[in-house]
């Protein structure tokens, strides 16, 4: 399993959530935020989940985008 670095396109800091996939890190910072998963916490927002579009290591659903990035990525990139 990796963890996952997951923050917004602006740069705020969301965490570091583990997972085997990038969406299983989104089903987990959606459970730290009270919800059942990602799809429950779309349903509150009115958001469809199945819209979210992916990338390597970014998600999209209109003007919110979330990076996700494994954690061990990170840490190559620190000197």
């Amino acid at each position: 399993m990796t963890t996952y670095h997951i923050e917004s396109s602006a740069g705020q800091y969301l965490g570091d959530y583990p997972g085997h996939t990038p969406l299983d890190a989104l089903d987990a910072l959606a459970r730290d935020a009270g919800y059942a998963d990602h799809a429950a916490s779309c349903a509150v927002t009115g958001d469809d989940p199945d819209s979210w579009t992916s990338s390597r290591m970014a998600f999209r659903s209109g003007d919110l985008s979330l990076l996700v990035i494994p954690t061990h990525l990170l840490d190559e990139a620190t000197p």
